[in-house]
C-alpha cells in the first residue's frame, strides 16, 4: 500500500485502500494532518506521492510509516464528503458528425449499436473528472458503460485535434491541444479545453462533473472556439 520511492518520496497504492473516497480526499486529510517535513502531494488516478524533506523527517523509518498506516486506515472510517451536493454540472457541446467522429463508424460497427444508440450512451452518464494527465489539461472522464468501451488504435494518429473526445476502455477524455493520440474519437467539442489566456487555462479540473449533448455541425461551426 506504501511503497518508498526515494528518500524522500512515498507513494500510497489507492487501489489498495479500498474506499469509495477519491485519491484527493486521502491528499486532503493527510493534510489536515500537519506532517512533519510535508513539502507536496501528486495525486494521480490510482497513487497519491508526497514528497519530504529529508532534513526533518526519515520516511523510512519503521515509525513513520506505522503513522502513516494508521493515518491511512483512519481515513477509510472518515464519512464521504458529499462534495457532489449543489455541485455545477459542465455541460460539453459534442458534433458527432463524421467530419468530427474519425472513429464514430468503426464504433458503430464494433458495439453493434446504431450511430444515434452509441451517441445516447455516450451523452447519459454524469461524468467525473478522475485525473488531469497524459498532457496537461487532459481530462480522464469515468465511466462510459460497458456498451460502448472500446479499444485503444493498434498504432496511435500523429495528430488528434483539439477538442477531439475518445474512447479508451472504460474511460472517456478530451485532447486540450494537438497532438497525437490512441484513443477512439468518436466527436469533438467546439469548445477550448485549454487556454493560456485564461485565468485558469484548464476548463475541467479533478472532481469535476460534466455531461455531453449532441450538436449539428452548423452548430459546432457557430461555437467553434479553435483555429484549427
Amino acid at each position: 500500500m506504501i511503497y518508498c520511492q526515494s528518500e524522500n518520496c512515498i507513494t500510497i497504492d489507492f487501489t489498495q485502500v479500498l474506499t469509495e473516497k477519491s485519491v484527493f480526499d486521502l491528499e486532503g486529510f493527510l493534510v489536515s494532518k500537519n506532517i512533519k517535513g510535508w513539502i507536496e502531494a501528486v495525486p494521480t488516478y490510482t497513487f497519491l506521492s508526497i514528497y519530504f524533506d529529508v532534513q526533518q523527517v526519515d520516511i523510512t523509518h519503521p515509525t513513520f510509516l506505522k503513522s502513516m498506516k494508521n493515518w491511512i486506515n483512519e481515513f477509510k472510517q472518515q464519512p464521504a464528503k458529499q462534495h457532489y451536493q449543489q455541485q455545477e454540472v459542465k455541460k460539453i457541446p459534442v458534433c458527432y458528425e463524421a467530419k468530427y467522429a474519425l472513429d464514430l463508424e468503426w464504433a458503430v460497427e464494433y458495439t453493434g449499436l446504431t450511430k444515434n444508440e452509441l451517441i445516447s450512451y455516450h451523452c447519459a452518464p454524469t461524468y467525473e473528472v478522475k485525473m488531469l494527465g497524459f498532457i496537461p489539461g487532459f481530462p480522464y472522464l469515468g465511466f462510459v458503460s460497458e456498451e460502448i468501451q472500446l479499444p485503444r488504435l493498434k498504432k496511435a494518429r500523429s495528430k488528434v485535434l483539439a477538442g477531439s473526445i475518445g474512447i479508451a476502455a472504460a474511460q472517456t477524455g478530451i485532447y486540450p491541444i494537438d497532438i497525437p493520440g490512441g484513443w477512439r474519437i468518436i466527436g469533438r467539442t467546439p469548445l477550448l479545453m485549454f487556454d493560456k489566456f485564461r485565468k485558469a487555462p484548464f476548463l475541467l479540473s479533478p472532481l469535476d462533473l460534466v455531461e455531453f449533448y449532441p450538436i449539428s455541425e452548423i452548430e459546432f461551426e457557430q461555437m467553434n472556439q479553435h483555429l484549427s
